[in-house]
Order: C-alpha cells, then sequence, then structure tokens
C-alpha cells in the first residue's frame, strides 16, 4: 500500500518538476515519509485514545534526538520496520514508571552502549560520520547522561531501547524473529 501510493506521488512530482531526482530516488523518499507518518500517526492514535499523549511525546522526543546522533540499525523491510516501531512505541507508552535505582541503572546501560557504540550509520563510508564521530558520541553520550537529572523511567527505557539499536544483539535477535529478513549494518 505505501509502496503503491509512494510511486503514485513520485510520478506525479517528476512528472509537474522534470529537473527532480529520480522516480525511484523520490518513490524512497517519499516511502520513508509516509512510512513514519503511518508510525506516528498510529502511536499517537492510540495514546489519544488512552490518555498517554504526554508519554508518547516524550517517547517521540528522546528516540528521535538520541537516534539522530547515536544512528541505529535499519531494516530493509518497511513493513517490518512499522510493525516493530509502533509496537515498540505504544509499548513504552504504556510502560508504568519504575523505581529510581532502575532509573539510574537502565540510564547507566544505555551511556555504556552509547559510549562503546555510538555512531552507528547504515552508509558504510559516511564523510560526515568519520570526520564527526567523536562530536556525534560526546553529544549522543550528553544526551543520555541528561537523564541522570530528569530521572525519568520512560527517557531511561526509551534511551536504552534505542541504544540497543546500535549493538549486533539486536541484529541476531530480529534474525530470530525473521530469518528471511535482510538487515542493513555498519
Amino acid at each position: 500500500m505505501v509502496r503503491t501510493l509512494s510511486l503514485r506521488i513520485s510520478k506525479f512530482i517528476h512528472a509537474h518538476n522534470p529537473q527532480s531526482s529520480s522516480v525511484e530516488v523520490l518513490q524512497y523518499a517519499v516511502s520513508i515519509f509516509l512510512n513514519s507518518v503511518l508510525v506516528v500517526t498510529f502511536v499517537l492514535g492510540i495514546a489519544l485514545a488512552t490518555r498517554h499523549l504526554e508519554e508518547a511525546l516524550t517517547v517521540f522526543g528522546a528516540f528521535a534526538v538520541l537516534r539522530y546522533f547515536s544512528g541505529g540499525l535499519h531494516l530493509q523491510s518497511s513493513t517490518f520496520c512499522n510493525v516493530l516501531s509502533a509496537l515498540t512505541f505504544v509499548g513504552l507508552t504504556h510502560m508504568p514508571a519504575f523505581p529510581v535505582p532502575l532509573t539510574v541503572a537502565c540510564t547507566a546501560l544505555a551511556l555504556i552502549n552509547v559510549a562503546l557504540h555510538a555512531p552507528r550509520s547504515a552508509a558504510k563510508n559516511n564523510f560526515a560520520e568519520k570526520k564527526y564521530k567523536m562530536h556525534l558520541k560526546v553529544c549522543a553520550m550528553l544526551i543520555v547522561a541528561s537523564n541522570f537529572y530528569l530521572l525519568s523511567s520512560l527517557v531511561a527505557l526509551t534511551f536504552f531501547i534505542q541504544s540497543a539499536m546500535m549493538t549486533n544483539t539486536l541484529y541476531k535477535i530480529s534474525r530470530r524473529l525473521d530469518p528471511h529478513e535482510k538487515f542493513v549494518t555498519r
């Protein structure tokens, strides 16, 4: 469904602006946008219905900011990615708060993961990442460390899950869930 819609939109854009990128490049970009809108709309709809909108916005914000600086593994199948993302975000949004010592431990584990693995990109030879690797790592670490001040169990768990997406452990677990799935790694 998303693939067909993104193709139609891409052809429309290309027909009305011949100087634009190729239909294939446009389709890829439109597909990413539509998939993101689909996941966000689904999660926010559930959050509104269950009165967890603030938690959903917190999860989206924490995840997006950390992911921007830290990177992570990407699934090539947009369907599998949408389902996994939606389930993860809905699950996080509805998690009960847990005690401060557990929040600190979860934040510390996320910080260790980020220190060891960030930044992690799908691009094999990302010049910008190589040039600014230490800057990205420090920014990601500072973002995670901010939760030692906030002490939000929701943010701690969100950071932990995002930091796990930089490790090969997630890749191995996901391969067991769907052995035919291809993953993009470093």
